[in-house]
């Protein structure tokens, strides 16, 4: 089976296979901010928005001043936990750098592994 690739719908991402969130408990909404005087209420809307439009049931992850640039992030890391239980069909960010600051070597690794996640077992 293929492996899904990150997806760019207006400002909005998601990553894995959309088809999966009737199969799986839901999309996982995982939002991010570097510090704490910033705020991801809109982040988080644009998200419940997005997948209230599309019918699916979703579970919130949110990082509160966290940078993009490190690898260990509470919320992120849960939402990968619930991706490798197969909780979550797809992941649905506002911009793919909320996952990674960059496309570097981690960037990389967690698109890797969350659409490695996103396929089904063989």
């Amino acid at each position: 089976m293929k492996r899904a690739e990150p997806v760019a719908k207006g400002r909005l991402a998601t990553v894995g296979d959309a088809s999966r969130t009737d199969q799986c408990r839901c999309a996982a909404l995982y939002a991010r901010v570097s510090t704490t005087d910033q705020n991801t209420a809109a982040q988080v809307e644009a998200l419940r928005r997005y997948v209230r439009a599309r019918g699916w049931k979703a579970e919130e992850f949110v990082d509160h001043g966290v940078s993009g640039a490190k690898e260990r992030r509470p919320a992120l890391d849960a939402l990968l936990a619930a991706a490798r239980r197969r909780e979550v069909g797809v992941v649905v960010v506002t911009k793919l750098d909320r996952l990674a600051r960059t496309a570097g070597t981690y960037g990389r690794r967690c698109i890797q592994e969350l659409t490695g996640v996103s396929s089904p077992a063989r």
